[in-house]
């Protein structure tokens, strides 16, 4: 009698597979789709969204007879007028942006009064009665002080945004001279300051530097091209302008007071024209920024569930 051969049945195909094995492979499974799609968006974003938002414009007050609001293309130097006279016949002098109002803090009349003043050109109501020809102004966000540099006595000073109240920080040590307004600058909660100015020998010459916490300027460089130059910034870069001999140029500033020229300003008024302000609106992150941000966000919470997971099963 012959018996027919009884096929080997592998272990494999009779046993069932262990839950510990078949939780890993699925763990393994999502982990590579998770990845796939955070690179795919990652990917996606940043060649569609640049990484850095910089503003494109900025704001300048130009005393030709009267105080004209106007505005400086970065990228190609043209200007062009928003709002003729915003003074009504008066000057007005430095743009201090401020997040909070979404407006320039402006001084008044040679700093009799302090007012806002909106991207448009709309000059408001006076707020208060600083008195303080303001050779510079800075706004700084991260404790909502305005701060001054008080010409005619050298002094750093605060001015309040609510009523206009003067508060001395300290003697800077050094005069500011030449034009009224836009010689100061809030950058990294820093007050920068530069302009023509005057040490206690009378020298003038073209400076760059911070101001201290007791009001003291100290002296970064010199550079004969801050002579005539007003400074803005949108809290990314740090811009100069220029006229002198009636030639209005464009500037890049480093923190180091570095000086880089980046082309002519053309299309505004001649020999008669100087800046009484710059200003920018602060810069603010992109899209890609923010959905970049809510991916890393999302992730970090998945990698902490499957640690769960996994600490769970084991």
């Amino acid at each position: 009698m012959v018996m027919a051969a009884t096929p080997r049945v592998s272990s494999s195909e009779t046993s069932p597979a262990r839950p510990g094995t078949l939780k890993r492979k699925l763990a393994a499974a999502a982990r590579s789709v998770l990845t796939a799609a955070m690179c795919g968006c990652v990917v996606a974003l940043a060649c569609f969204f640049p990484k850095t938002a910089h503003a494109s414009t900025i704001y300048v007050l130009t005393d030709n007879a009267v105080t004209d609001l106007a505005q400086v293309d970065i990228a190609t130097g043209a200007y062009s007028v928003i709002a003729a006279d915003v003074g009504n016949g008066t000057s007005v002098e430095n743009l201090a942006w401020s997040d909070a109002i979404g407006s320039f803090y402006v001084t008044y009349d040679d700093g009799a009064e302090l007012r806002t003043l909106s991207t448009t050109g709309s000059l408001s109501a006076t707020i208060g009665s600083p008195g303080v020809r303001s050779w510079g102004m800075a706004y700084r966000s991260s404790d909502s002080t305005l701060y001054a540099f008080d010409k005619d006595n050298s002094d750093l000073v605060t001015i309040s945004p609510n009523d206009g109240t003067v508060t001395t920080i300290g003697s800077t040590g050094v005069v500011g001279s030449g034009d009224i307004g836009g010689h100061l600058i809030n950058f990294n909660n820093v007050t920068y300051g530069g302009g023509r100015v005057r040490d206690s020998s009378f020298n003038s010459l073209g400076r760059f530097g911070t101001f201290d916490s007791d009001g003291s300027f100290q002296e970064i460089t010199t550079n004969a091209l801050y002579e005539d130059m007003v400074l803005a910034t949108d809290g990314v870069s740090i811009y100069g302008l220029t006229w002198t001999n009636g030639a209005q140029a464009l500037y890049s500033i480093s923190p180091s007071g570095g000086v880089t020229f980046l082309r002519s300003i053309t299309n505004a008024p001649g020999n008669t024209t100087f800046f009484e302000g710059a200003g920018m609106v602060t810069a603010v992150p992109e899209p890609a920024s923010v959905a970049l941000a809510a991916i890393g966000i999302a992730g970090a919470g998945l990698a902490f569930r499957r640690r769960q997971l996994a600490r769970r099963s084991s």
